[in-house]
């Protein structure tokens, strides 16, 4: 009994890594400072609504690309190289992680 209750206790604490990739464009850095002004100013939201309305915003730039991976190691297979930038880090509660990058295109 002891034995399957750790083991739920180790799978329901997993992280969860969501690496989302927006191409560098004038349209998308523009867009990308309007979800800045519209999360500044809004207001009456709890902590994790203003992350949801940072993440709704951020996930209608042109070309938004999502990776997803399970536990640090997992993360490390997906994160961006130098052709990118951070943007933004949301967190929930460290169970999901989401990392927004900047990405040059290839080759420039």
């Amino acid at each position: 009994m002891l034995v399957f209750v750790a083991g739920l206790f180790l799978t329901g604490c997993a992280s969860y890594y969501h690496v989302m990739r927006i191409p560098k464009t004038p349209e998308n850095v523009q867009a990308y400072r309007e979800c800045q002004r519209t999360a500044a100013t809004a207001q009456g939201y709890d902590p994790d609504g203003y992350k949801d309305l940072t993440r709704r915003c951020l996930n209608t730039l042109d070309g938004l690309t999502e990776e997803e991976a399970e536990g640090e190691e997992g993360f490390q297979k997906i994160a961006p190289g130098a052709e990118c930038r951070p943007l933004e880090f949301i967190s929930y509660g460290g169970e999901r992680m989401y990392y927004y990058y900047l990405c040059s295109p290839a080759g420039k």
